[in-house]
Parts: structure tokens; sequence; C-alpha cells
């Protein structure tokens, strides 16, 4: 197999200069299969740009070489290589880095007035009266998310008419 390996980088090394190698992203339709040298090759790998014949080729070359067949995304791309294909993946990939983006706002929003500053989500009237008494007293509340069991078990309350904290407090 070795042998294989030295037999294709003495060809590559001996192969047309106007026909590329895997590593340059070319290959010329009907050069042979870069992992069996058997067949023509048909399929690019987009991870690492070997170019193979078959299934079974493709799945030796990604146990041989580790390659997970996924182009990196955040990789950077020569400017010869740039082609409609690799905008279309950069902007898939800005979209996608801003719908994960607007979903974390939406998932913060709903967390209480303390997250989300200005416009996120308002709290109730009475977590707002208890956090200010807490406030005038030297004490700084954090609020737990809505449909947290322990937000559920909380039991703390401000009275207005004492002017008193109710805390409850598991032990």
């Amino acid at each position: 197999m070795e042998e294989d390996r030295e037999d294709r980088g003495a060809e590559a090394k001996n192969a047309d200069p106007n026909a590329s190698s895997s590593s340059g992203g070319g290959g010329k339709k009907g050069s042979p299969c870069e992992e069996c040298g058997e067949q023509p090759w048909k399929y690019r790998c987009p991870g690492c740009d070997r170019l193979t014949c078959s299934l079974p080729c493709v799945q030796a070359h990604k146990r041989r070489t580790a390659c997970t067949g996924k182009r990196p995304r955040t990789a950077p791309v020569p400017l010869a290589r740039f082609d409609d294909k690799q905008l279309l993946s950069d902007y898939t990939f800005l979209e996608e880095t801003n719908q994960a983006r607007e979903s974390a706002h939406r998932l913060i929003a709903g967390f209480g007035g303390n997250f989300g500053g200005p416009g996120g989500a308002q709290m109730p009237p009475w977590l707002f009266f208890l956090r200010k008494a807490a406030q005038r007293r030297g004490i700084r509340l954090y609020f737990l998310p809505r449909g947290m069991a322990r937000r559920e078990q909380n039991r703390t309350r401000h009275n207005h008419r004492f002017a008193r904290l109710l805390a409850c407090l598991p032990l």
C-alpha cells in the first residue's frame, strides 16, 4: 500500500503541469481515481479534494485519512478557487449564524428583566416590587428563567402593607 502511495507521488511529480492534482483542487475528467488508480474519478471529497471513483474508494479514503468529508466552513479559500459554490456556502453559513443569534436573543428575552436589557422581557409586577424592596435593603436578587422547577418552588414575596420581605429558603 505504501508503494502505491509512493508511485502516485512519483506520478504526480511527472504529471502534466496543466493537469491539477488533488491539492490544487483540479483534476481533469478521465484522470484516474486517487485511491485505487484503476478507474476514472467521479467524485471529489469536499473536505480534502481527493478524487475517487466509487463508494468503496470514498470509504477507504475516509478510513485511511480520517477525513470527515466536510469542507471546513471557516477555513480560508484562495481567491482562485472562490466560485459560486463557495459563495453560496459562505452565505448559508452566515444565515445559520444569524439564525442562531436570533434564537439565542429570543431565549434570553424570556428570562426576565434582569436579562435582555432594554426591550427585553418585562418582569411581572410582583417580581419587580420584590427586587426593588431587596435593593433598598442592599440585596441583589437574580431570578431563574420561567419554567425552571426552583423558580416555581420559590415562595419569596414582598408584603407591601408591612414593608417586609417574606423569604422561603430551602435548607
